[in-house]
This record gives C-alpha cells, structure tokens and sequence, in this order.
C-alpha cells in the first residue's frame, strides 16, 4: 500500500476530519482510493445516504468497498440487513464479492474476548440462531465499485429483487446449518436451533 488514511473527528494521528453528515468538499480525495473500509463507523452517523455516498466517492473505479455494520446489539443510530446492501449495490452498480453474517460469541477467557464467525448471508440461517446466547450479529458486505457514476441512493419507492445467493438457495436452511457447523465448529452448535430434516 502505497497510502493509508482513516477519518476520526477527533483528528489525532493524523486523521481526516470529514463530517460524514455532509457532502465530501475535499476534491483531492474523490476517486484516490482502492479501498474504503467502514467497520461500523456509518450506523454512527444519523445521515447515513451521505456516509455511503462518501464511501462511493472515495473509492476508485474497480476499488473495494467493505461494509461491516450491527444487525444485533449494535450501538449506533441504525442495524443494517441484506436488503440495504443488496439494494446498495443494485442502485449503484456494485458487484458483490463477499457476503455474510458474523456472530459474535462470548469468548472463554477474560470478559472482552470474543469469538466471530461469518456465516453465509441467509435470513433463513438466522432464523435458527438462539439470539439471546450471542453477544451480537453484524453483517459484511465487500463491493466493488463498477463505473464511474454519482452515488445512487437505495430508493424507497423502488423494489429491489433478492439478489441470488445459489448456495443458500438451492439448500435448505437444516442443510446448510449443517454445514456452517462443519465448518466454524462445535462453539456455534451451542447457539443454533438446528430445524429436523424434512425426509
């Protein structure tokens, strides 16, 4: 990396001081960078269009952007879900590289640790977690920006079609929890209600 530079208001360490309520007015920045990161900075911000627009703008054509916000538990203004980012990326053109959901568990040490698994983007898979057993749930989305366009805004009056997510569609939700456990192991099994196989 050639360039690294992240915003706080606070301004220490050499930060960038944007307000992320209001228009970017700093020219020099649009399109300089091949990947903006938002990890849980914009449901902190009570404009969150204007957030995401500076997230666009900062990004290069063909950059990356990677959202990581609160479903559960968050502390901001805002919980995100599928149907933001997907109807994000749709509006504006985004490829979706990386989709999914990260549960948080309490760790087996000390108090702040914790343990994170992402899990595919399913609603569906969702439904069999015992929220009151987790510390909280996040969403992840990575985006790449695909064109040189202004930021559209997710209209509230357009109907965004799911976006197609084959290996959770063509899977039942049993099925497909079944092989999450495999993968991130037993400390999930202790917070999911895995549903019966139909036969």
């Amino acid at each position: 990396m050639e360039k690294v530079d992240y915003v706080d208001l606070n301004g220490e360490h050499g930060a960038l001081t944007p307000d992320l309520n209001v228009p970017l007015t700093d020219q020099s920045l649009v399109g300089s960078y091949d990947l903006v990161t938002d990890q849980g900075t914009n449901e902190h911000v009570f404009n969150v269009a204007e957030a995401y627009r500076t997230m666009h703008r900062l990004a290069k054509v063909g950059g990356l952007l990677v959202n990581v916000q609160a479903v559960f538990r968050g502390n901001g203004y805002f919980l995100y879900d599928c149907s933001f980012f997907e109807g994000l990326a749709q509006a504006n053109q985004y490829q979706i590289l990386f989709a999914s959901y990260i549960v948080t568990l309490p760790g087996e040490g000390d108090p702040g640790d914790l343990d994170e698994f992402h899990i595919p983007a399913s609603a569906d898979l969702l439904d069999v977690i015992d929220w009151s057993r987790v510390s909280n749930i996040g969403i992840c989305y990575v985006f790449r920006k695909a064109r040189d366009a202004e930021f559209a805004p997710r209209s509230p009056t357009r109907w965004y079609e799911p976006l197609a997510h084959p290996t959770v569609e063509e899977t039942r939700t049993a099925d497909l929890a079944r092989r999450v456990l495999k993968r991130v192991g037993a400390k999930v099994r202790s917070v999911m209600r895995i549903p019966r196989s139909r036969s």
